[in-house]
């Protein structure tokens, strides 16, 4: 079993080094292709090329998020509309829902399901 499981373990590590590699060199390609075309760098959406062998969509995408400290110093003059923009989610706080005792109520309402586990290798030296 020790054989199999070294294996698998060093096929695993080299998978793993070369997906890391491949998704860098990818989003790095995928960047240096959308530079190439020229797009409304002020609008999302999506703009479609073509070059001699390929049809091209394009979408070009921007992230959002709140600067807590600013939204705080405006927060009361913001409109009904622009309040409706900001989401509060409830989410659970696992370290301190780890600190209760065995048995709480809030467990009725805790969904607890596998997550992919964590693996890390580290090659024996003796």
């Amino acid at each position: 079993m020790s054989d199999n499981i070294d294996t698998m373990i060093a096929d695993w590590a080299d998978l793993k080094s070369k997906l890391a590699y491949y998704k860098k060199a990818e989003m790095e390609l995928r960047k240096e292709i959308a530079k190439n075309f020229k797009i409304d760098k002020l609008s999302e959406g999506k703009s479609h090329f073509q070059t001699d062998g390929y049809m091209v969509e394009l979408t070009r995408k921007f992230s959002y998020n709140l600067d807590l400290q600013e939204l705080e110093e405006i927060e009361d003059e913001l409109d009904d509309d622009e309040k409706n923009c900001i989401v509060t989610k409830r989410s659970l706080s696992v370290s301190k829902y780890r600190d209760l005792f065995d048995s709480s109520i809030i467990d009725q309402a805790v969904i607890t399901t596998d997550a992919a586990p964590t693996l890390t290798v580290t090659a024996r030296t003796d």
